[in-house]
């Protein structure tokens, strides 16, 4: 299974949640996957599971909820949702903006954040 997901070829919309929040993600994503289907694939995973999943984006239990977008194929790209409350409505904009090359990877945030001093990277 793990091999077939960082292999696929479409991006990877993940919903991190603590404890019993698997609703919340369904709550969140469900919306989404008919129109965004073919562009992503959508997938919850809880912390007990994941730590190692979400170190790779930076994440820590006090970042939960969160959602990334881990791009696989070469060049490896991951993204983190960055608005200050999550909603259907700003995930789907930032869902969008992906599509579109919008959104920084979270290397480049990282990036931008040593030379400013700071900051939260993109805030939708």
């Amino acid at each position: 299974m793990v091999s077939g997901l960082f292999g696929s070829k479409i991006p990877k919309v993940i919903f991190f949640y603590k404890g019993g929040d698997m609703a919340a993600g369904e709550k969140y994503l469900h919306p989404m996957q008919r129109e965004f289907d073919g562009h992503f694939a959508f997938y919850t995973a809880g912390v007990r599971m994941a730590r190692d999943a979400m170190g790779a984006f930076g994440l820590t239990d006090a970042d939960l909820p969160a959602v990334v977008i881990h791009r696989s194929q070469a060049p490896e790209q991951k993204f983190r949702y960055r608005a200050s409350r999550l909603s259907v409505r700003r995930l789907r904009k930032w869902l969008r903006a992906f599509l579109a090359g919008q959104l920084k990877t979270v290397d480049q945030e990282a990036a931008a954040q040593s030379k400013a001093g700071g900051g939260r990277g993109d805030e939708l």
